[in-house]
């Protein structure tokens, strides 16, 4: 178990950057970003450079955090210890993670595959991955494709709600009526999503050891939607899993704070607009772009994979502030896989 998990969790889904986890993009300028490593897991050639420097940055950063720790020892109890902020790998069980996201989460199939229900599902990855190296993952999903985080918080999704103004009950093919699962009102239901938001209190299977949160795709890069959505969710997940069976359990789970990644060309041109139903209650992406600064200036950050990827991860690392405790940083594995460019200092 625990060569497997300290390798990956710190970095968890971000295979092709083991070891690491962001803890200080959040208020890292890119100017004061270092261009030297410290070891040759990403070597700094031409068009990865800043990515790598950036990797180095957040080595460095964790290793003098007195936090949360990616190579901490094995423990009966997976998850944070409440009293040292110290990791833990459960010992002799599988490691129990939930997954609570939209579609970069349950992976929607390829565009030429036949069957559009047969997806390419990222916690059953995380999965198969462990047990191909012998080591057991008990995983749950929560998902809604195109939604905020928002959207799952628990205080948007009492157990045993029955008002249809407040919530609407889950019939899906992975998530059927037996589960008694519902989601907030006025979301638009498709068959691949799989929400129940539920599971994060219900723990049918023991404590959390893992939480990993992932925000909608572009939500993250507006000053504004972080302010009154992202940063409250985060808030309210980490208080609410240190409150789970804190009577009886010495550790807390890990939150963890899933970076996305930037489209293929970024987002040239794009404004504000469409969204899914019901996913943005307290303003519209267009709303809180012009809080922001303005849907042109919003535009001119995503204009670009680089840039976009860039601001991405402010965001996403901005929730190390309000609750999270590490970054899973697959959008920066996604870009230097692509051989992104470097990082061009308008962004």
């Amino acid at each position: 178990m625990a060569t497997f998990f300290h390798m990956l969790l710190p970095g968890l889904l971000a295979l092709l950057l083991p070891h690491v986890a962001v803890r200080s993009l959040a208020t890292g300028e890119l100017a004061d970003i270092p261009e030297d490593l410290e070891d040759d897991e990403c070597t700094a050639t031409a068009g990865d450079g800043d990515y790598c420097a950036l990797v180095a940055l957040q080595r460095r950063s964790l290793r003098s955090s007195s936090g949360t720790s990616p190579a901490a020892a094995e423990d009966s109890e997976g998850g944070i210890d409440r009293k040292t902020g110290a990791y833990h790998i459960p010992k002799d069980r599988p490691l129990k993670i939930l997954f609570v996201g939209n579609s970069f989460t349950y992976g929607p199939p390829p565009a030429d595959r036949e069957d559009k229900r047969t997806l390419n599902n990222l916690p059953r990855f995380f999965k198969l991955i462990a047990e191909s190296l012998g080591d057991e993952v008990m995983q749950e999903e929560d998902t809604i494709g195109g939604c905020t985080l928002q959207m799952h918080r628990p205080s948007y999704n009492p157990e045993a709600c029955g008002d249809p103004e407040m919530c609407q009950p889950i019939d899906l093919p992975r998530v059927n009526s037996s589960s008694r699962c519902t989601i907030p009102s006025g979301i638009r239901l498709r068959p691949t999503y799989s929400p129940c938001p539920q599971k994060l209190m219900r723990q049918e299977d023991g404590a959390w050891d893992v939480i990993v949160l992932q925000e909608q795709s572009y939500l993250p890069t507006m000053q504004a939607a972080r302010d009154v959505m992202y940063h409250s969710t985060v808030e309210e997940f980490a208080a609410v899993t240190n409150s789970l069976e804190s009577h009886v359990r010495r550790h807390r789970p890990l939150i963890a704070l899933y970076m996305t990644w930037p489209y293929l060309n970024g987002n040239p041109g794009r404004r504000p607009g469409r969204t899914e139903m019901g996913c943005w209650p307290v303003g519209s992406p267009l709303h809180l772009a012009h809080l922001s600064g303005g849907a042109r200036k919003w535009s001119a950050k995503i204009n670009s994979a680089p840039c976009q990827g860039y601001a991405l991860a402010q965001g996403i690392a901005s929730g190390l502030q309000h609750g999270g405790d590490v970054v899973v940083p697959a959008g920066f594995a996604w870009l230097v896989a692509r051989g992104s460019p470097e990082i061009p200092s308008s962004c």
